[in-house]
């Protein structure tokens, strides 16, 4: 008990019991759902406008299942996800966030030189460029990469990083959390699946050193937006 008060000095212990594989089973159904999401829009709307809400849906679903688990436990998620704005989260989180994109761009051009293209990242690319072609599309796009940022890192670092870390360790919380946002972002190749797993190491890293769940939100968002325009200016 002294070791995790020190881990985690905010009385967090007393808020009461997350389980890591109800989390995690929490986000595969938020995963399914969202694949329902998609499919039941695209058959209600036409071409685009069905990408775009289910989009924004999509990434909502998969942090509000998870979110919805840790209130069933009368907890208070604020307090237990460890979101605290502030300048110095915020200045912080844009800085990895540009770093997070640095480095993804180095680990793209390596792994392209030496193993050759993702098929489904140039893919998703390609389709992200499509939807982004006029304002109103880039706005829906930047909401959808903005929310990305968000849900997923509730739902993997708030809740079943930081669950496993209370139940296990931190080093089988890194790995377990990375590998979980990894097979998000699913490829056949593996490419992207082990890009974003590294990612994954990253925001474990920053969320454990920071204790605030703002930092890697922003970091992620940031992420997703630099590649966002500059995939809307280069297409």
């Amino acid at each position: 008990m002294i070791i995790l008060q020190e881990f985690y000095p905010e009385n967090t212990l007393k808020l009461g019991s997350v389980s890591p594989w109800i989390a995690i089973l929490m986000l595969v159904i938020a995963y399914i759902g969202s694949i329902f999401v998609t499919l039941f829009f695209m058959m209600l709307l036409p071409g685009k406008y069905a990408l775009y809400i289910s989009a924004i849906l999509g990434e909502a679903l998969l942090g509000i299942i998870p979110l919805i688990y840790v209130a069933s436990q009368k907890i208070d998620y604020v307090e237990y996800l460890r979101i605290k704005i502030g300048p110095k989260a915020i200045i912080l989180g844009i800085i990895f966030g540009i770093v997070m994109w640095l480095l993804g761009v180095v680990l793209v051009n390596l792994i392209y030189t030496f193993i050759g293209p993702s098929k489904a990242l140039e893919q998703t690319n390609e389709a992200i460029a499509q939807l982004s072609q006029d304002q109103i599309g880039l706005i829906i796009m930047g909401i959808a990469m903005l929310s990305a940022g968000i849900f997923e890192e509730i739902a993997l670092r708030g809740i079943i990083f930081r669950s496993l870390d209370e139940k296990y360790n931190f080093v089988i919380a890194l790995f377990l959390s990375s590998l979980i946002f990894g097979f998000l972002h699913f490829d056949p190749q593996g490419i992207y699946i082990f890009i974003t797993f590294i990612f994954g190491l990253l925001l474990g890293y920053l969320y454990k050193r920071y204790q605030n769940l703002t930092i890697t939100i922003l970091a992620h968002a940031t992420n997703n937006l630099i590649s966002l325009f500059l995939l809307a200016l280069l297409t």
